[in-house]
């Protein structure tokens, strides 16, 4: 669309104004083919708007805009951090944490710091000085085995 409809346009599908205000405006309709067609389908679709315009102006009832704003208050639905808002179940959380602390504490006062080692069980075995022999292990797979198999049999309890 060429500038001088762009300029005119609004004036001239509103209706009202003298001809000769919109006169640079008819001059290129009238040379424009490609302006005249747009102008043809938009005063086409602005009767199409002024047909639906009610005869007269249409108010509201008293209390209209506030029955309306209730019912979208209402309807609305709320998100699940709001039930963290809710005194009561804020109550809730806050005893359940402190139980919890409380039982922790306690078993961490309750259990025994020391633990006691057996003669078989893993802790004792690596914590034991007396390893013997150091065993060799990579010089080739037939001697690996071999280390370990008699690491095995050999092993005391």
């Amino acid at each position: 669309m060429h500038r001088p409809i762009e300029d005119g346009l609004e004036r001239y599908l509103k209706g009202g104004d003298r001809p000769e205000d919109l006169a640079e405006f008819h001059r290129h309709l009238a040379a424009c083919t490609a302006c005249r067609e747009s102008v043809a389908r938009m005063e086409q679709q602005a009767r199409l708007l002024r047909a639906l315009r009610p005869p007269e102006d249409v108010t509201a009832a008293p209390g209209f805009y506030a029955r309306v704003l209730d019912r979208i208050e209402s309807q609305r639905s709320r998100s699940g951090w709001y039930a963290f808002l809710e005194p009561a179940l804020t109550r809730r959380i806050a005893y359940a944490s402190l139980a919890l602390i409380l039982l922790l504490g306690l078993s961490m006062m309750s259990s025994d710091p020391f633990i006691e080692l057996t003669p078989s069980s893993p802790e004792a075995i690596l914590a034991s000085e007396d390893i013997g022999e150091p065993v060799v292990i990579g010089v080739g797979q037939d001697q690996d085995r071999e280390s370990i198999l008699v690491n095995l049999v050999t092993h005391q309890e």
